[in-house]
């Protein structure tokens, strides 16, 4: 992973979210509880998967990428995080769940709402 980033690795910053994310519950003001799943660290970090036959870069996979991360098998080389944001933003999820400033319909999957939280001056999630 670039310089720029807190982890060193794909796999590190999924170690993370195994343990700080994956499978917990977390419950908004209104009393919706949220899960997160393992097939949903792909989407929440960006994660692009380098396609050889067409020559690009794409969304990665879940169901290919998560049994690599888990067995240790994953060819970093073939990955990369597309959004440099998401891995430092990644673990404020719970707070912008626990008390956002808005809660949004989703336009794209209105079977999900967007919840909203400022930033502090320092980059930070605010209250």
């Amino acid at each position: 992973m670039p310089k720029e980033s807190l982890y060193d690795s794909i796999a590190g910053l999924y170690s993370d979210y195994q343990k700080q994310l994956e499978g917990k519950i977390f419950t908004d003001p209104v009393g919706r509880k949220n899960t997160f799943r393992a097939e949903d660290f792909p989407h929440l970090v960006k994660l692009e998967f380098h396609d050889r036959k067409q020559n690009c870069w794409v969304d990665a996979k879940a169901k290919a990428v998560i049994p690599q991360l888990r067995n240790g098998t994953l060819d970093e080389s073939r990955y990369r995080i597309g959004d440099l944001s998401r891995p430092r933003t990644l673990f404020w999820v719970p707070e912008v769940l626990a008390n956002p400033d808005s809660v949004d319909p989703n336009k794209r999957n209105t079977k999900n709402d967007v919840y909203a939280k400022r930033l502090s001056a320092k980059g930070t999630v605010g209250h």
